[in-house]
């Protein structure tokens, strides 16, 4: 499993730290601690996306019908 650092995750996601953390602790972003750092996934991180994705098709499709 390949871990992204929250530095690269944010300028991956084009977000904020704290937007990340916000993600984090709402239980958006599954995350690894070690020590103190705090690390996510890869496999995490596509998922998250495609999540991301889907709702903002679903987000379109109902603005279309009403």
């Amino acid at each position: 499993m390949n871990l992204v650092s929250v530095s690269d995750t944010c300028t991956r996601l084009g977000i904020s730290r704290s937007t990340l953390y916000e993600l984090i602790a709402k239980g958006d972003i599954a995350v690894l601690k070690i020590g103190s750092r705090t690390l996510i996934g890869e496999d995490e991180l596509a998922r998250f996306i495609a999540a991301a994705a889907e709702a903002g098709k679903r987000r379109v499709a109902a603005s279309a019908e009403g």
